[in-house]
């Protein structure tokens, strides 16, 4: 009996860690934007205020932006929300299950941040989503490069100055 316990409480320890380095990991997303071309490269704004220049043309060529253009055909959707009647409906079928937080190339809907289609909600995706997502998920794309170069400028704490 006692044996279980400890099995049982060790779990519900093992699940909360679990869970909360989940929460950890969306909290401390560094979110920036992408703003300007200047001669030394383009700017990454930061929440704070503060921006780096990073050589997008020479250093990452194929680097994508989420929403691309108003005439492109397929832009980056973020998953926000999934509703139960989505999980219920999908669940014996092959298909992918989204969860919050994936990031879709889907064919445009509509020029508003977000919209709904068959019980998920999305919203555009911003730079650092879709950058964060395909890092988090191993992609070896331009996008992950770039993100995984903006971990390492904060990790040292190097920024170049603010706006």
């Amino acid at each position: 009996m006692v044996a279980k316990k400890a099995i049982f409480y060790f779990f519900n320890f093992y699940l909360l860690i679990r869970n909360n380095l989940k929460l950890l990991f969306i909290i401390i997303m560094i979110n920036y934007v992408l703003d300007m071309f200047t001669p030394e490269g383009f700017k990454f704004i930061f929440d704070d205020g503060t921006y780096t220049l990073i050589d997008l043309v020479n250093d990452y060529p194929r680097y994508r932006a989420p929403n691309g253009y108003i005439n492109d055909k397929k832009w980056h959707y973020t998953v926000k929300e999934v509703d139960l009647i989505y999980d219920k409906y999908n669940k014996n079928k092959n298909k992918n299950k989204y969860k919050i937080g994936d990031v879709l190339y889907l064919e445009k809907k509509s020029q508003y941040k977000y919209f709904s289609n068959e019980g998920i909600s999305f919203k555009k995706s911003t730079q650092s989503e879709l950058d964060c997502y395909e890092y988090k998920k191993g992609f070896n794309t331009d996008n992950a490069k770039v993100y995984l170069l903006i971990t390492k400028l904060f990790s040292k704490k190097i920024r170049e100055t603010s706006l």
